[in-house]
């Protein structure tokens, strides 16, 4: 071979080999995982920046240490120890959980999966990677106590199919009370007018096709069903019905309570209705909890921005049943987010203006949700209204001045200073004291002035500081 044509296929070759390792390189730097590649002796030769950030460590601090030393706490560096040494068997290693450590020595649950990279038969070097599970975790608590709730919660939830007979697709696990089993219900699709008791069948099928006749997006309800250990119960039903583009009717979502004692009695109305209204406080803190769930990032948002907005209202004078009412609306003020595709809630960048449109409509799913609930007091509109300025500027219907309500204008407010002082995946939390320089710029411009001061006296005056649960 010509050694011109051999120098420069050789320089190609190296060309290719150098643009491989950039490849690789930039895989590395930029995966969304946690990684960190080490030698056979465990000393880290390198790591990604979601690494230093998840470790509260500098590269400096890290290149040559032992990753053990660093990334594990001095009760779980024993079982890191043995799954290094448990790679010369050439296979991969995975520690479903153990304690990781910070710099600061605080230490959160990892998932921690080990790669052997083998050359000539030998381990030349590890790749670690590590998945925080903080959060998952967190999720976990969060479902077990929203289970609980229902469970205790007088208030059976279902979910039907609009077909002939109602079939169950979701039946809450407090059902039992009945004498019934959810899984039961749901595996067969099991019909719920088969659960009605028979005298009210044809009565309760004329007042639903009346109601769908009418287009009702909600309705209520009153008949017997009979339990699973054969006693006839009466029940009260408060159904909202979720339809096609076409507007016909694919589900109903029922929540049914048993009214009997009333029913039979015709007393204690005024008990009834506090047993309701507490039945719904309790639905609107499980919605909260849901909407998180398809939010990991915004775990406790709602909760703070109730717990800010709360004070507020005190701070302005609001009656209690005021306050009460407030603090259910922030709990639920993002309640739409659920139907925002969870990859634009996560996004770590800027959205385009095309995404950033489709987040805003929240405010509006929100609304169509919660104005199925027949409440004394307006919680759809205020969560429809969280997001307009008194000068016009907000969304989704511009609404100015005294157009909005007052519990929006204060649920707006709290909204921007606990979003600022927390951790979003586009940016870092800004800090208290950016929050209120923000909110005191927008001061009787977006925002309401009297609501404005009365959140900056209440950190300045130490009067209130934001406490994660």
């Amino acid at each position: 071979m010509d050694s011109k044509v051999f120098r420069e296929r050789s320089k190609i070759m190296e060309i290719k080999q150098d643009l491989d390792k950039v490849h690789l390189q930039y895989l590395f730097d930029n995966a969304l995982d946690v990684a960190v590649l080490v030698d056979p002796s465990g000393n880290v030769c390198r790591v990604n920046s979601y690494f230093e950030r998840l470790f509260a460590l500098k590269e400096e601090e890290i290149i040559g240490k032992s990753i053990i030393d660093l990334a594990f706490p001095p009760h779980s560096r024993n079982r890191a120890k043995q799954a290094i040494l448990e790679l010369q068997k050439g296979e991969k290693i995975e520690l479903s959980e153990v304690q990781c450590m910070r710099k600061d020595e605080t230490t959160f649950p990892c998932r921690v999966v080990v790669f052997p990279i083998l050359f000539n038969s030998k381990v030349a070097s590890i790749y670690v990677v590590f998945y925080d599970l903080t959060q998952k975790n967190e999720r976990e608590k969060q479902l077990l106590y929203a289970s609980a709730v229902v469970k205790e919660s007088p208030v059976v939830f279902f979910r039907l199919k609009a077909d002939e007979g109602w079939p169950i697709i979701y039946a809450s696990e407090n059902v039992s009370r009945w004498g019934y089993t959810s899984e039961l219900l749901v595996r067969n699709e099991n019909s719920y007018l088969g659960i009605i008791y028979e005298e009210d069948r044809e009565k309760i099928i004329r007042q639903v096709r009346f109601y769908e006749e009418a287009g009702r997006e909600e309705y209520e309800l009153e008949y017997r069903i009979l339990t699973g250990k054969g006693d006839i119960i009466w029940v009260n039903e408060m159904a909202s019905v979720l339809r096609d583009d076409y507007g016909r009717a694919l589900y109903y979502q029922c929540a049914v309570k048993n009214v009997t004692t009333r029913k039979e009695a015709e007393i204690a109305l005024s008990l009834n209705y506090h047993k309701m209204s507490r039945a719904w406080d309790q639905t609107i803190e499980v919605m909260a909890i849901t909407t998180e769930m398809k939010d990991p990032f915004v775990v406790g948002h709602q909760k703070r921005v109730a717990s800010l907005s709360c004070a507020i209202a005190v701070k302005l004078g609001l009656k209690k049943e005021e306050v009460h009412n407030l603090e259910k609306a922030a709990l639920v003020h993002d309640i739409g987010r659920v139907e925002i595709p969870s990859e634009l809630l996560n996004k770590p960048g800027p959205l385009t203006d095309a995404e950033f449109e489709l987040v805003q409509t929240h405010s509006e799913i929100g609304f169509a949700i919660l104005s199925r609930i027949d409440l004394s007091w307006p919680l759809a509109e205020i969560v429809h209204q969280h997001h307009e300025r008194i000068d016009g500027s907000g969304y989704p219907r511009g609404l100015k001045g005294d157009k909005i309500l007052l519990p929006a204008k204060i649920i707006s407010v709290a909204d921007i200073v606990e979003a600022m002082t927390s951790h979003r995946p586009y940016r870092p939390a800004l800090g208290i004291d950016a929050a209120l320089d923000e909110i005191e710029k927008l001061k009787g411009v977006a925002l309401d002035e009297t609501v404005v001061d009365s959140c900056v006296k209440l950190f300045r005056e130490n009067e209130f500081s934001f406490i994660d649960e």
